[in-house]
């Protein structure tokens, strides 16, 4: 035909078109934002009004308030109505932990009527938590709910070293360390400074400055014999009006007299059932000169044949203790046991070190 110009359609072409136009109606799903699953801060319920009794629906029964300082109290509300047509009734609100703190206005709602649960929560410690409320009720379905809240928490005083480790240190000579204290707060106030035990002293060396602040803490001559684990307790809080943050400080010292035990105990952990034990520590005399052990014997032990050897070393001021079962067939703590060491050396004649560990089968 003149004057008419027509392409014709091939069938392969015709079906790809067909498929196309299927993809481009079909209904998208919402892309994934980077880094793979989002973090969800709710769980919102889809379960539909029913009839024949009451209905307790929560609009979500999660909350992440994310990352938080522990100077915080938080406060959420969990909405939720009545979506039944009978009277709803809740009979009890119960906690997971006294910080936590549920509040409701009124217990009964009629068929359509809502209200709120004010969950406070002041947290303790740090690191990720979570409290939760059970909720019980006439709902016609007569299942728990469970309300949780979880927070990330972060120390308000931010501690480098988080912990002071004096070591072995001799009884006779103070030691000191420095904590360096950071706060994210310029209004920096610190209210105390105190310790668990008078062998220790800690104060600070100036005023905040700029949330910044360095704490030294000192051992005392005259630190008690053996393992010692006193604390230091950090009272700070952010401006004149802030809510107090309370920080405490993990101590560790072993201060000795003129004998060192090294390590300061018998630690044999856990023994399997009808095996051997074996563990040894090192007396020595860090001041020089020659020492003897004139005898150690355990003392509490529940297994029978526990016995310590004493094996003098050749350069005259190092002694081994080794520490020797045939093993044990009953599972039993060794909480309670020690073991009590005599030498010739003033002012160490008589020392008990304690053992520490349990015979029994392994934990599953």
């Amino acid at each position: 035909m003149t004057g008419y110009h027509s392409e014709m359609i091939s069938p392969r072409l015709l079906l790809s078109l067909v498929a196309l136009s299927l993809v481009a109606c079909s209904p998208q799903a919402a892309p994934t934002p980077a880094g793979g699953t989002p973090r969800s801060t709710s769980v919102t319920t889809k379960t539909p009004a029913v009839t024949g009794g009451a209905q307790l629906q929560f609009t979500e029964l999660q909350y992440d308030f994310g990352v938080v300082p522990d100077t915080e109290t938080l406060l959420h509300q969990f909405m939720f109505s009545n979506t039944g047509d009978a009277e709803l009734n809740i009979t009890n609100t119960k906690a997971s932990c006294g910080c936590t703190t549920p509040t409701l206005e009124k217990t009964v709602f009629s068929p359509g009527e809502g209200s709120q649960i004010a969950v406070s929560w002041v947290p303790k410690g740090i690191g990720n938590q979570s409290q939760t409320v059970k909720i019980t009720s006439n709902s016609v379905r007569g299942e728990l709910i469970v309300l949780t809240v979880r927070a990330v928490v972060e120390p308000f005083l931010k501690l480098n070293p988080l912990t002071v480790a004096f070591g072995a240190v001799p009884q006779s000579i103070p030691a000191t360390r420095i904590i360096n204290i950071d706060c994210d707060s310029q209004d920096l106030i610190i209210d105390s400074v105190t310790a668990t035990h008078n062998a220790v002293t800690a104060k600070l060396l100036a005023p905040p400055v700029n949330g910044r602040a360095r704490l030294e803490v000192t051992l005392n001559p005259g630190a008690p014999w053996g393992m010692f684990f006193p604390k230091v307790k950090i009272t700070a809080r952010e401006g004149p009006n802030g809510k107090p943050s309370v920080r405490e400080v993990a101590v560790s010292a072993t201060p000795y007299h003129d004998l060192r035990f090294d390590p300061p105990s018998f630690a044999v952990g856990r023994i399997p059932l009808n095996r051997p034990i074996l563990k040894e520590l090192i007396v020595t005399r860090p001041g020089g000169g020659p020492f003897t052990v004139v005898e150690a014997s355990v003392v509490g032990s529940p297994v029978p044949d526990m016995h310590v050897t004493i094996e003098p070393q050749p350069d005259g001021s190092t002694v081994k203790l080794v520490l020797r079962s045939q093993g044990w067939n009953t599972q039993t703590p060794l909480s309670r046991t020690n073991v009590r060491v005599t030498t010739d050396v003033p002012g160490d004649q008589s020392r008990t070190v304690p053992v520490f560990g349990v015979v029994g089968p392994p934990v599953k």
